[in-house]
């Protein structure tokens, strides 16, 4: 008697709902209908589904989101690195200047401080934690950069929205980025 592996799968996911070893001639006889069934070397450990245009078993759960879900989880993604590319600071004149929510405000305070008193001198502390003394004209530069990362970063996320909207596949979806 000649026994074979078998993986059992879902004709309409591919999910496969176990493996078994069966007789070659009683395969048909042991899978339920809207089962399919493939062949496979041993009993794998792990999750696994079967690729239902190749007939292949793959490795890894079966994502059986919707696209419009998979869109939703891709923005939140993009979303995220946004923030963090927001929170992450940026340079200007060759000094990297922190950016998260409360040092943007810092530096509008003081963007406003510099517009109203041209003569002003403001110490400024930088990611590295060194201080420098900024003019005013040199605060106002400062507001400018500030202001043309944030738009330069959610532009970025505005396109990057665009793409996953326009996307019509889950691997679409799935292959848009940050970086």
């Amino acid at each position: 008697m000649i026994t074979t592996t078998y993986a059992i799968y879902d004709l309409t996911s591919g999910a496969v709902r176990w493996f078994m070893t069966s007789e070659p001639e009683h395969i048909d006889n042991s899978t339920p209908s809207g089962c399919g069934w493939i062949e496979v070397d041993n009993t794998p450990d792990g999750s696994w589904h079967v690729d239902l245009g190749t007939k292949t078993l793959v490795s890894g759960a079966l994502d059986l989101r919707s696209l419009d879900q998979v869109k939703l989880d891709q923005w939140a993604l993009i979303k995220a690195n946004r923030d963090a590319t927001l929170a992450g600071g940026f340079e200007w004149n060759s000094m990297h200047f922190q950016s998260d929510a409360t040092s943007q405000q810092q530096i509008i305070g003081a963007v406003q401080l510099a517009a109203l008193v041209s003569t002003i001198t403001i110490p400024w502390t930088l990611t590295d934690n060194t201080v420098v003394s900024l003019s005013a004209a040199d605060m106002q530069n400062v507001g400018i950069a500030l202001g043309q990362f944030v738009q330069t970063t959610y532009a970025k996320g505005v396109t990057l929205r665009g793409q996953i909207n326009d996307a019509t596949s889950i691997e679409a979806v799935q292959a848009i980025t940050w970086a």
